[in-house]
């Protein structure tokens, strides 16, 4: 995880990955650059073994304020093959998000707006400053945020989503909790100790786990009840005899802490 980026900032303590959005001039908007560094960055984190959890948050006071409008605009004067090519980075940098081995929490600092609620609602789990506030009001600028739909259908269900996409609604943290879109909310001063704190808990996983356990959720809540009752018992016949289970079993008997915890020994 060496790549120097220009849009976006990569730190590493220790098991962690942050990877900070860091175009606070523009709120952390999304263009082309951001998008694209920030999927090279996730993907270098999900391939890195040495890296467990991936935390995204913004520089400055927003966390992400959607698209870029001056970026987004000039889509209407580029070639098809262009416009679509940079519609489906932003696309997949949320499936990949939702999708990738290594759990994602957001730490919402600021606005989150627009692409920046798709992060939110993609991310694994969501922890907001008191102060963050949220919008989806796309649609006043004749907008519809496609890309973010089927993620925030999913943490919020379709009828929160009607209301909030239908009325370009602006909320804040308290309101962001009660429908589900983020998991904790927290004093502002507070959350890096909370982020802290849920990545410390995720450390105390087996990795693999982890991975199948986003793959599951992903895979499972869909299916019709007989295809995931097949599914569910094949992934799990797998999981009886692989070496993570076996040493985190062994582990427990002996009443020791399996390799993959922090405080080993």
């Amino acid at each position: 995880m060496g790549d120097t980026f220009s849009t976006i900032e990569v730190q590493r303590q220790g098991p962690t990955a942050r990877l900070i959005l860091a175009r606070p001039d523009r709120r952390n908007a999304f263009d082309g650059a951001l998008v694209a560094e920030l999927r090279q960055a996730l993907r270098a984190a999900n391939e890195d073994a040495a890296v467990r959890v991936v935390v995204v948050t913004g520089a400055g006071k927003s966390f992400c304020a959607g698209v870029d409008m001056e970026w987004f605009a000039a889509g209407r004067d580029a070639a098809s093959d262009q416009n679509l090519s940079e519609c489906l980075e932003l696309a997949a940098l949320f499936r990949e998000l939702y999708t990738g081995p290594k759990p994602v929490i957001a730490a919402v600092n600021g606005a989150a707006m627009g692409g920046g609620v798709g992060l939110v609602a993609a991310a694994d789990v969501a922890i907001a400053a008191a102060s963050a506030r949220f919008s989806l009001a796309a649609t006043t600028f004749g907008l519809v945020p496609t890309c973010v739909v089927p993620y925030l259908i999913k943490r919020c269900g379709e009828g929160q989503c009607r209301e909030l996409l239908l009325t370009s609604e602006h909320f804040d943290a308290p309101r962001a909790l009660a429908i589900g879109l983020v998991q904790r909310v927290v004093p502002d001063t507070e959350l890096p100790d909370a982020v802290a704190a849920a990545v410390d808990k995720l450390l105390q996983c087996g990795p693999g786990a982890l991975a199948l356990t986003k793959r599951a959720l992903a895979e499972l809540a869909d299916l019709p009840i007989e295809s995931a009752t097949r599914t569910s018992a094949e992934q799990l016949a797998r999981l009886r005899r692989s070496d993570e289970v076996a040493a985190g079993i062994d582990a427990f008997l002996n009443k020791r802490r399996p390799a993959w915890r922090p405080g080993q020994g």
